[in-house]
């Protein structure tokens, strides 16, 4: 009885490490001090979120950036995508990304926005809900875990002009 206990804890480990969507590698230099993060494909949830309403949707209007945006993700050799949005307050979708190797920052794939975006300037992280066909927020503050993120207001404010929100 105490043997089926411990399996079924054991099971339950497994099970919950298993969902992980990213693993670390360690690769045993000690002296080497970048993380290597070993990221788990979300592309299937990223190309919903892209023809979903939320954003891009699947009228005529936005046919060829919502074809532009999945041809580059389908190009792309890293398959963990982070889709950019304006700001927590208008989701408005403004580009695709991909997770850098250390899992610290986002490099721009395509879309507008900046070229590289790190946690500091990330106000809120969301995974999306396909079966509500929104964005959902996170608690968490991780990009390898997330599939959108949005951005503090003063990355689309360039000095001198008032954003277009």
């Amino acid at each position: 009885n105490k043997s089926n206990k411990s399996n079924r804890h054991d099971h339950h480990i497994q099970n919950h490490s298993n969902r992980s969507r990213y693993e670390e590698e360690d690769d045993g230099d000690e002296e080497k001090k970048s993380k290597t993060v070993k990221l788990r494909s979300n592309e299937t949830i990223c190309k919903n979120a892209i023809v979903s309403p939320a954003c891009l949707g699947n009228g005529e209007i936005n046919r060829k950036k919502r074809e532009a945006v999945l041809s580059a993700m389908d190009n792309s050799p890293i398959k963990h995508f982070v889709i950019v949005l304006r700001t927590p307050n208008h989701l408005k979708y403004r580009g695709v990304y991909v997770v850098e190797s250390d899992g610290e920052s986002i490099r721009k794939l395509c879309g507008s926005g900046p070229k590289v975006i790190t946690k500091e300037v990330t106000e809120k992280y969301f995974r999306y809900d396909s079966g509500a066909r929104a964005f959902k927020g996170l608690p968490s503050k991780d990009f390898t875990v997330c599939d959108a993120v949005a951005l503090n207001q003063s990355c689309w404010h360039k000095s001198g002009t008032t954003p277009h929100l």
